[in-house]
């Protein structure tokens, strides 16, 4: 049995999906976005780091169940329930829990691996067959709608062939388009296969500052990024109903928080990256202000 079916073996054992694609074909990756007029180069490295400390020769993509999360505050007496949509929560920790497993099914076979940073995780899956891209943007793996996660990572395992797929749509957004219907912002749009990321409600509460004056408030609709397009979307029937609250905030704390006080130690309850976190009384705020 070869090492990549065994790794795929091992990620089903854990609800995973896996794919590989050869680090020889990562310039075909490029070649997407250098098609569509997209510059990679401030988000993107195809070539494989020297510091691995071993030559990569193929890159494992791994998709996981990634449920919505829900935190609750209460707002002078009332209490608040806001949605984190998929993979915000406890990122960290999956891509170490991932990184494990993937080293502890090699751990016998002389072969290594490590995180990859820097790579289209979205492009590589569906490059590896694990999933298709949705209207929105999104990856949609098979079991998992578009709430899954995404780890990629390097080895100098072969992946001798594996098939390299087309970039394509999910079969049931060919005669759809509700995402686009749900989007307030225009950035998906009927008609167009990429979305207008300045105008995605994800990237403004993911950045810093001020939210721009054209931003309706009452667009806002999760404490990071937006569920616009995953709510409605039919491909995620029966996945929204698994959301789980993952903690709640009292009244003093609900406070603190708006005021950007809250010790970092009651912070982290709720399983977000610093990064995000420092955005948390801005989005709350916008919430909490237009009755969300």
């Amino acid at each position: 049995m070869s090492i990549l079916i065994n790794l795929k073996e091992e990620a089903i054992k854990r609800g995973d999906r896996l794919g590989a694609v050869s680090t020889g074909r990562l310039m075909d990756v490029k070649a997407d976005f250098d098609n569509i007029g997209v510059d990679t180069e401030p988000y993107y490295n195809f070539t494989p780091p020297e510091d691995l400390g071993f030559t990569a020769r193929t890159v494992l993509i791994v998709a996981s169940p990634s449920p919505a999360m829900e935190a609750s505050f209460d707002v002078g007496g009332e209490i608040k329930r806001y949605v984190i949509p998929p993979f915000y929560v406890n990122e960290s920790m999956r891509f170490d829990e991932t990184l494990k497993y993937i080293r502890d099914t090699l751990r016998d076979t002389g072969y290594s691996a490590a995180i990859a940073r820097s790579l289209p995780c979205k492009a590589i899956a569906v490059h590896a067959g694990i999933a298709a891209y949705g209207r929105n943007n999104i990856a949609y793996a098979e079991g998992m709608g578009s709430f899954c996660g995404l780890i990629l990572l390097y080895t100098d395992c072969p992946c001798d062939g594996e098939p390299f797929y087309q970039l394509h749509f999910a079969d049931g957004c060919e005669n759809c388009g509700l995402c686009a219907d749900s989007c307030p912002t225009g950035a998906i749009r009927h008609g167009v296969d990429q979305i207008d990321a300045n105008r995605c409600i994800t990237m403004f509460n993911e950045s810093d500052g001020e939210f721009p004056d054209w931003i309706d408030p009452s667009w806002h609709n999760a404490l990071v990024g937006c569920m616009r397009c995953q709510s409605i979307c039919p491909m995620n029937l029966g996945y929204m109903e698994n959301i789980k609250e993952i903690t709640s905030f009292s009244r003093e704390e609900t406070d603190m928080i708006l005021k950007g006080i809250l010790p970092d130690i009651e912070l982290q309850r709720l399983g977000i990256a610093d990064y995000f976190r420092q955005k948390l009384p801005r989005n709350l705020a916008a919430l909490i202000k237009n009755g969300n």
